[in-house]
């Protein structure tokens, strides 16, 4: 089977079930990945011992059937998801990348979608990143919804210029949306829908929006984005890149000491309707947010 030049990262913490699946769906690609690099976070002893078997058998499975190769990267403890991407991407050998997670479930022609996007002959002549949409579900609901651009493939080279700290620690759950605005410039998109993201009990999906966890990781967020180049403060506050944040971002980049300079009208009306749509889906019940996807989303 043709073998294409992205790399695909997962990042584990005790799901073995998930990542079995996860493995399961990147190996029945119409093109393979390059490579698929399993990074676990530290995980439980019964877990972490489930994962290695898991691991292997699934490369044993892709070497039988002449796909790509899959390595385990354990970590002595757990670290959190942005180190886990660092180690991730320090061993990557695709000229592309892509980054999932355990509760993910690609289009069997993900890898397919985007290879008219980019350029693997020509190296660093393809685009920075590539973004398709996502199918998202509620596990705990089943309410479905398309959205996008809402998954990527990026080129690895922008994760590794001079001065780029790739995904911070202190970002924690943002550390990707943070180091993709640093690094694209001029993205392309496919406009099919590439993967299914399972939204499931625990994730930031159930993180107090309003709490000090997320309002001090979005102090943090505000922090870089102020320290950063004349250009990117700029684009930021023109384009209203703290909005993808809801209010919580509103009321972070109040108090932030350099934060008021990103709070515009329009700033605070696209975090308001950011803010009411992620409430509804946390708190409407199922019918009432599958009429509103209908009428504001779809």
């Amino acid at each position: 089977m043709e073998r294409s030049n992205i790399s695909v990262v997962i990042t584990h913490y005790n799901d073995p079930d998930g990542l079995s699946d996860c493995i399961a769906s990147w190996l029945d690609q119409t093109v393979n990945p390059r490579e698929i690099i399993v990074v676990d976070d530290g995980s439980l002893d019964a877990d972490l011992d489930r994962t290695k078997n898991i691991a292997l058998c699934g490369a044993m499975a892709s070497a039988f059937r002449g796909g790509p190769k899959i390595a385990l990267h354990p970590t002595t403890k757990n670290l959190g998801v942005p180190a886990a991407m660092n180690t991730g991407l320090r061993e990557v050998t695709g000229s592309y990348v892509h980054f999932a997670s355990c509760s993910d479930v690609p289009d069997r022609h993900f890898i397919e979608t985007f290879l008219p996007h980019i350029s693997p002959q020509q190296g660093e002549a393809g685009p920075l990143a590539v973004f398709g949409r996502a199918r998202w579900v509620d596990d705990r609901t089943g309410v479905e919804w398309t959205s996008g651009p809402g998954d990527l493939v990026s080129h690895a080279a922008v994760f590794r210029v001079a001065g780029l700290k790739p995904f911070a620690q202190a970002l924690r759950w943002h550390c990707d949306w943070w180091a993709m605005k640093q690094a694209t410039k001029a993205p392309a998109f496919a406009h099919d829908v590439v993967k299914t993201i399972h939204l499931q009990r625990g994730q930031y999906s159930d993180v107090d929006r309003y709490g000090d966890e997320n309002l001090d990781v979005l102090h943090e967020l505000i922090t870089q984005i102020e320290g950063s180049s004349d250009a990117l403060r700029t684009k930021a506050a023109d384009e209203s890149w703290l909005s993808d944040f809801g209010l919580p971002a509103v009321i972070a980049a109040f108090y932030h000491p350099h934060g008021r300079v990103f709070l515009n009208a329009t700033m605070i009306r696209r975090a308001a309707w950011r803010e009411l749509e992620i409430l509804g889906r946390r708190y409407l019940p199922a019918w009432a947010q599958r009429l509103a996807i209908r009428l504001f989303i779809t």
